[in-house]
């Protein structure tokens, strides 16, 4: 089993806010959140189901420092 911290999730909301121009709440960037941390850890392609915008404004520019 693998977990994924609240810093790899902000990380993550981040990222997607900077480079895939998405706004994602919390709970919808979890798995960019563990594909960026334990990412080469599989074989093959792997696909993403990344949601949701309702994030507090506060907790988004956190995601983006």
């Amino acid at each position: 089993m693998h977990v994924v911290l609240d810093k790899d999730v902000l990380a993550a909301m981040g990222m997607a806010a900077r480079y895939l121009k998405l706004t994602l709440e919390p709970g919808g960037a979890v798995a960019l959140a563990a594909a960026l941390r334990y990412g080469g850890e599989g074989n093959g392609p792997l696909g993403l189901i990344l949601s949701g915008g309702n994030v507090d404004p506060a907790m988004l520019a956190r995601a983006l420092v």
